[in-house]
């Protein structure tokens, strides 16, 4: 009998939260499916709720439908698509949970354009945000802890949402120079500081927008490198991922910036040769992945980087390969395991032991 995908919220899932004893304390989580299925999880709020993507597959393995679910007090919600919309896909997600993205539209592939879309728990809804004029794409990015601040990328500049009442306006984020092309904008938790790297001709840079007591926001070049920032806490340290010259092959290495302070490179775990920074908590707590041709494991490996620190995030022998994306102020980490068995990825939270 076939899946019927046209309602979501209607179906039966088959996916459950179980806990099982690791060096983590307490135990990790894993978002286990029963049958062939697999998860992921992207991003983790002040209340331990988490949103990412799970996906079906039919008895010979090939994918069925995938879609937004969030994951919260151990059930598992499917956040309705747009009509006439293929897929979407989430970022971030507010303390809320409102959730932010991206839809392809319309449903054919091949006429595909980006749109940002926003889903309110409120009212289980989801609706496109509004765009500038002329603009075509836009992406969702971002969203502030309390939901109000939305930034993103409109037509490859940087933009930002901001909701008052029950409706949403569009402005772009200032900028020195025409032309610049951004894919990513991260916004901090409390919503008054938005980072992108911007690349133009003859011109690369690592953009800050703070904003004022005021609401208007202010643009300055917080350095001009050529790096990925993937987020931004409240003090402005920024995390992300930076090429650096190599006697063979371009490698990467996870950075950390701190007001004031020379860019921090975070070298890959021993074996590894490649580092990337995906997430920095308010306390500096930063998580991501070491991965590299030739190591030992094969496979990409959590991390958590403390002041310097660095070490591993403890995973399931048999379930080593791992990703971390997101923590939050009560050290939860939430990412993706690779299952050894059918390489199927089943989404994690775990619970470090130190904070600061």
């Amino acid at each position: 009998m076939p899946l019927n995908t046209s309602n979501l919220s209607s179906m039966a899932f088959v996916f459950f939260f179980s806990q099982i004893a690791i060096a983590a304390d307490p135990p990790m989580q894993l978002l286990l499916p029963r049958g062939l299925a697999e998860s992921q999880l992207w991003h983790i709020n002040r209340s331990g709720d988490a949103v990412g993507m799970c996906e079906l597959f039919d008895a010979k393995g090939n994918s069925i439908v995938d879609f937004v679910c969030l994951f919260a007090k151990g059930n598992v919600r499917p956040i309705p698509k747009l009509d006439h919309y293929r897929k979407m896909e989430c970022m971030a997600l507010s303390d809320s949970g409102m959730i932010v993205g991206h839809a392809y539209s319309p449903e054919r592939e091949e006429d595909s354009v980006l749109q940002a879309v926003f889903f309110d728990p409120r009212n289980a809804s989801t609706v496109l945000l509004p765009n500038l004029p002329t603009t075509k794409a836009t992406l969702a990015t971002a969203i502030s802890d309390d939901g109000k601040t939305i930034v993103g990328v409109c037509s490859g500049r940087a933009c930002v949402w901001d909701r008052s009442n029950e409706s949403w306006t569009v402005s772009p984020l200032p900028q020195k120079f025409n032309g610049l092309s951004t894919q990513k904008v991260c916004l901090s938790d409390d919503g008054k500081i938005a980072i992108a790297f911007q690349r133009g001709k003859q011109i690369t840079q690592l953009a800050q927008w703070s904003r004022d007591e005021a609401g208007d926001w202010q643009y300055a070049i917080r350095l001009e490198s050529d790096i990925t920032p993937h987020d931004v806490n409240n003090a402005a340290t920024i995390v992300g991922s930076k090429v650096i010259n190599s006697v063979r092959l371009p490698e990467t290495r996870g950075f950390v910036l701190s007001p004031g302070e020379e860019i921090e490179l975070i070298e890959p775990l021993d074996g590894d040769n490649f580092s990337t920074a995906r997430s920095v908590n308010n306390y500096g707590v930063v998580v991501g992945w070491s991965d590299g041709v030739g190591n030992n494991s094969k496979w990409p490996r959590s991390f958590v980087w403390v002041r310097g620190q660095l070490q591993p995030l403890e995973m399931l022998p048999a379930m080593t390969p791992s990703q971390a994306y997101g923590i939050n102020d009560n050290g939860e980490v939430v990412g993706l395991l690779e299952r050894e068995d059918d390489l199927h990825s089943v989404g994690f939270v775990a619970k470090i032991n130190s904070l600061r």
